[in-house]
């Protein structure tokens, strides 16, 4: 499935280098989002960046989510099930009205109350079964990533290829 979704009055987040840029790219570092900012900024040092949620504009994201199911069944009782869902994620823009925050191939700390915008995901489940017993393996798949971590000094990207694998 194809979607396209335009959520106008939002509520979100605002990413950590967004605040940053507005603020030290405005004439007199005089831009709203400097209230986010502490320390002695003149400087270049900062000790806190303080992501906060705000009234954003609109969200913007578009994609497409997949799922294929799969059941065999063999003989003696016994059936293999497999089942597939997917997502690729084409945009994600955060819109404040003056900064369009591009969170396409990010992952927010849990703290910035966003989640993970990985270009593509998946999970997949594979079932054996005989009778009224089951074996059951869960493989889950989240595509790299960037990371932003605040070091207490300068923002830093840690890496652009964070790959997370999950296998229960």
């Amino acid at each position: 499935d194809f979607y396209k979704i335009t959520v106008d009055k939002a509520i979100s987040s605002i990413d950590p280098q967004s605040i940053v840029n507005a603020c030290y790219n405005s004439p007199g570092m005089t831009h709203d989002y400097c209230q986010y900012l502490t320390g002695r900024l003149d400087n270049s040092n900062m000790d806190l960046i303080l992501t906060t949620l705000v009234n954003a504009y609109k969200i913007e994201t578009k994609g497409i989510d997949f799922t294929v199911n799969y059941s065999l069944p063999l003989p003696a009782d016994f059936a293999v099930d497999l089942n597939f869902q997917g997502n690729i994620l084409m945009q994600f823009d955060v819109n404040t009205g003056e900064v369009v925050d591009d969170r396409l191939g990010t992952l927010a700390n849990i703290s910035d109350y966003d989640g993970s915008f990985a270009k593509f995901r998946f999970t997949a489940n594979l079932s054996l079964s005989w009778k009224n017993f089951g074996l059951h393996n869960t493989v889950r798949y989240l595509g790299p990533v960037e990371y932003f971590k605040w070091d207490g000094g300068t923002p830093d990207d840690i890496t652009d290829d964070l790959p997370l694998h999950e296998y229960d």
